[in-house]
């Protein structure tokens, strides 16, 4: 029913982007964009950077003549202050910790097909004992990461986040080197207090044994609050009444640009469902070749990329990782954006920029990129309202 998440490697994380650090903006990058200023969208955007907010990170991959690769990252606007709303994109490291979390545990007969039950346990936690679009119906790691990366599912990020456990979340990603990396929350309304929950958690075989359970499980760490995040003139509160004064989002998930970037550098995930750098209302299909993984995100006018690019017609690879803001009534959960006439626009033009490049470079030694040549399992037609209307 789903195709197949593939982890492709884990490597932990060792580089830090300094919680403090200024913009930067790297003058081949800047150069690089600037030679498509006939292109109205990338001149708006640039020109405008405080309304856009743009953020992106451009990453070389040059391999020896042992296939060993090295990586070269070239930055614009890119600072860890400049706070955007991640929505989905916190999906992506969620699944990392999940399937990590998993491999640590070595409980015997446990992987990520089995089969879990989640109980209530706690105010606003919810139980969940099987799950209709599984193909077995039943709840599964594996399961929920097909759904977090094909159809960007919330209730999937909602059980990662409780297997894996806010305390865990938070410290793991400190202790791999993503300092200003934070998740604090489910995909659902809750509190402070309920968020930092997890219900007690199954693991059983086929017959019912139990093979394993996790306690319930509280986060007692605090979190460093200080730096306020504030967007926008106004937003619609949950009665859809207006509030005129910025959405405070100091308290939201937050993970920076650059941790993103590392991230997708130490993992490669199955080609997903949506390709921001490669189509927009006009283009819809990929290059012949073209293989694209990544996550994104969009939700409250922001709207962001993490792509890893391999074209193996034309042997080239490199990374793109970007985000933009496009809100010009400045009312944030209106569901009134600028997706479709700037960030869309935007994101494809930037994109196809960095392709054109590539593909113009040279390189001493040719990529070898098999491994990236993966079939993948036929979709069986589904009409689901999930499948058109997807959490992002």
């Amino acid at each position: 029913m789903y195709g197949k998440a593939i982890l492709l490697s884990i490597f932990i994380g060792t580089l830090s982007y300094s919680a403090n650090a200024q913009p930067r903006t790297d003058a081949f990058l800047k150069d690089l964009l600037s030679d498509n200023n006939n292109n109205p969208i990338i001149k708006e955007v640039l020109q405008h950077p405080a309304a856009y907010r743009p953020q992106i990170i451009y990453t070389k991959i040059d391999r020896d003549k042992n296939n060993k690769p090295t990586f070269t990252n070239y930055y614009y606007n890119v600072d860890s202050l400049l706070y955007f709303n991640p929505a989905s994109t916190v999906k992506l490291p969620l699944a990392l910790l999940s399937l990590e979390k998993l491999n640590d545990l070595r409980a015997p007969g446990v992987d990520k097909y089995t089969y879990m039950q989640f109980d209530s346990g706690y105010n606003k936690l919810r139980p969940e004992y099987s799950d209709s679009t599984a193909p077995n119906g039943l709840p599964s790691i594996a399961h929920f990461i097909r759904k977090a990366f094909l159809v960007s599912d919330n209730d999937a990020y909602n059980r990662m986040y409780e297997w894996t456990g806010q305390q865990t979340i938070n410290r793991e990603l400190r202790e791999k080197g993503y300092g200003d990396a934070r998740i604090t929350r489910h995909f659902y309304p809750m509190t402070a207090d309920q968020n930092r929950h997890s219900s007690q958690i199954r693991f059983i075989k086929k017959g019912g044994t139990v093979l394993y359970t996790q306690a319930p499980a509280c986060n007692t760490d605090s979190f460093d609050f200080s730096h306020i995040n504030k967007i926008g003139n106004g937003y619609l509160n949950s009665k859809d009444s207006l509030v005129n004064e910025p959405m405070d989002f100091t308290t939201h998930n937050n993970v920076s640009l650059y941790d993103y970037q590392q991230i997708l550098q130490s993992a490669l995930y199955y080609d997903s469902y949506v390709k921001f750098f490669f189509r927009d209302s006009l283009h819809r299909k990929l290059p012949e070749g073209v293989r694209v993984f990544n996550k994104v995100g969009w939700a409250y006018g922001f709207l962001t990329d993490i792509s890893y690019v391999a074209d193996l017609k034309n042997h080239i690879e490199y990374m793109l990782t970007a985000t933009l803001y496009a809100n010009s009534d400045g009312i944030l959960n209106d569901d009134k954006y600028d997706f479709d006439t700037i960030a869309h626009p935007f994101m494809y033009a930037i994109g196809q920029t960095i392709y054109q490049y590539e593909r113009s470079r040279p390189r001493k030694y040719t990529p070898d990129l098999s491994a990236f040549k993966i079939t993948y399992e036929k979709r069986i037609p589904d009409q689901r309202p999930v499948i058109k209307e997807v959490d992002n």
